[in-house]
């Protein structure tokens, strides 16, 4: 009997977190030949209908061995509904001091997902646009194979 209440305890929560937040935006933006050249800006459109609740964005990054970098320096730019722009750049650690790389596994390749925002509050109603530029000091970089966005609603 334990046991069973014990199930139906970890069941009835696990429906109640999965419930908890909803995938409103998914997308991956694949890097051509996995060469980023700082004259390719990745393009998200996002719109949000609803400004009552709040949302978490996440950036995840694919990459291989062939990343030769332990950061990778993102320019962000958002462009709201209202024409308003926010610029920021953004630091990811894709590997620990020995050159390890981080992240979970994808099959050849590396998965790290970082926070930009965490119960983030959108007061317009409309078209969020986001830019991501690489900020390396190389003008091309190698080994980053797809950058996605993920947004959920709370």
């Amino acid at each position: 009997m334990k046991k069973i209440i014990v199930l139906l305890l970890i069941l009835s929560f696990s429906i109640f977190y999965s419930c908890k937040n909803v995938r409103v935006y998914n997308e991956y933006f694949k890097i051509e030949d996995n060469k980023w050249s700082v004259n390719d800006t990745i393009k998200y459109n996002i719109e949000i209908d609803d400004i009552s609740s709040s949302y978490d964005l996440l950036l995840s990054v694919r990459y291989g061995n062939e990343y030769m970098y332990r950061n990778l320096y993102l320019f962000f730019n958002t462009l709201f509904p209202d024409s308003t722009m926010l610029t920021d750049t953004v630091l990811l650690i894709l590997s620990d001091p020995s050159g390890k790389l981080l992240g979970k596994n994808k099959g050849h390749l590396k998965e790290a997902q970082f926070i930009l925002g965490n119960n983030v509050s959108f007061k317009e109603r409309g078209n969020y646009s986001f830019d991501i530029i690489h900020g390396m000091r190389h003008d091309t970089i190698e080994g980053i194979h797809e950058i996605g966005i993920t947004v959920n609603k709370k």
